[in-house]
């Protein structure tokens, strides 16, 4: 996931001032803003890697099911990594989106003579970017729901094979 108006914040207005002074305050700011940012990317990282892990543990039970062994018994059950890596995607989308509204609010309610609106419509499309894709992680997440209740009505817990898929 990319989103474009975090890696923007504040380049156009951290120039000195006529007296020859780099505004401190928005630098700070900026600071703040790539620290979040350095942080939430390592979050994405971790989500990435335990997802990894899931498919990796599916795989192996798919070859369980395959050659009718069971060295799947003896790893850990990641039953819920999905889910906790799809919450760590929510959390992660949502800081973008807050970044990029505080962002976009800056921009939109600066003074007139320091308005740049070609900023405020990359601001703006950058938001609306992070809100589509919060949005798209909340679907996803209410997706792996309906799963979850299907595969438990089913009695299943694990990975489950569709007979009828496998080539013979």
């Amino acid at each position: 996931m990319v989103f474009p108006g975090v890696f923007q914040i504040g380049t156009p207005t951290t120039k000195k001032s006529s007296s020859g002074q780099v505004d401190t305050q928005e630098l700070k700011y900026n600071l703040n803003v790539l620290n979040i940012s350095s942080d939430t990317l390592v979050l994405i990282i971790i989500a990435i890697v335990l997802n990894l892990y899931y498919i990796y543990r599916s795989k192996v039970d798919i070859c369980d099911t395959l050659n009718n062994t069971s060295y799947g018994k003896n790893m850990p059950d990641v039953s819920n990594i999905p889910e906790f890596a799809n919450f760590m995607f929510l959390y992660i989308t949502a800081v973008f989106l807050a970044i990029n509204y505080e962002d976009y609010m800056r921009k939109a309610n600066a003074p007139c003579d320091k308005r740049d609106n070609v900023a405020i419509a990359k601001s703006y499309n950058a938001f609306v970017a992070a809100l589509l894709a919060y949005i798209a992680t909340v679907i996803s997440r209410k997706n792996y729901d309906i799963d979850q209740r299907v595969n438990s009505k089913q009695g299943n817990s694990g990975t489950q094979i569709n007979p009828g898929l496998i080539p013979t």
